[in-house]
């Protein structure tokens, strides 16, 4: 595998998964956090962001977590879909255990000045959404021949690590 998307629920637990996968498999790791926000979270205007998303999916070899913007473009150029569907009564904990630790300062996940701090539209946001359900329909109908992993919890991706 040369190219793997991983998506899911904020605060799931993608981007220290995606990390640790990089460096198992030696690929380089792209956190759309990085290119979709500017400073103090606002997001990029949806025309930059499409033309930097192509950008990134045409290389040779990524693992690309985070936003399912553009998620069919980007399924139909991975290898491998990994999807995080974790219920926010585990995320919700973990985005507050998150925030504390990176209180006052940016995720390295993140770039620009997007300070961690509290944030209940976030955490609205995050009781909001639904599972990740449709996604996988998606991700399964663009490309049914493709592996396709989900996890529910934390202990799953790391099970999964471990067998690499």
């Amino acid at each position: 595998m040369k190219r793997i998307l991983i998506i899911g629920r904020g605060s799931a637990g993608k981007s220290t998964f995606a990390i640790a996968l990089g460096k198992k498999l030696n690929l380089p790791v792209i956190h759309l956090d990085q290119y979709f926000l500017k400073d103090n979270w606002e997001l990029v205007e949806e025309d930059a962001k499409h033309k930097i998303h192509t950008e990134l999916i045409t290389k040779s070899e990524w693992i690309i977590e985070g936003s399912s913007e553009f998620l069919e473009e980007r399924a139909k150029r991975a290898e491998a879909f990994i999807v995080f569907d974790v219920s926010p009564h585990k995320t919700i904990p973990s985005w507050l255990h998150r925030m504390w630790k990176y209180r006052g300062t940016t995720r390295p996940d993140v770039s620009g000045h997007n300070v961690e701090k509290f944030n209940l539209a976030y955490m609205k946001w995050q009781l909001k959404l639904r599972s990740t359900q449709k996604k996988i329909e998606l991700l399964k109908s663009v490309a049914p021949e493709k592996e396709l992993i989900i996890f529910n919890n934390r202990s799953q991706a790391q099970r999964y690590l471990e067998g690499l």
